[in-house]
């Protein structure tokens, strides 16, 4: 959520779009340390937020 609060300098972002990126990942299960590693999380997330929020890979990988 820190990073999403971060791209919110930068972009902006609505409420709505920060509520479906933290559902999204709870959906896909990303907060779980034990299936997933710490690169595939940040895959994952890097997926969500620019598919949500249009923004390219690189302005989220800047603040990761």
């Amino acid at each position: 959520m820190n990073v999403i609060a971060e791209l919110g300098k930068h972009h902006k972002i609505t409420q709505v779009q920060t509520r479906l990126i933290a559902l999204e990942m709870e959906k896909q299960l990303i907060s779980d340390a034990f299936g997933i590693d710490r690169h595939q999380q940040e895959l994952l997330f890097i997926e969500i937020a620019t598919r949500i929020l249009n923004v390219s890979a690189r302005s989220v990988t800047q603040l990761l």
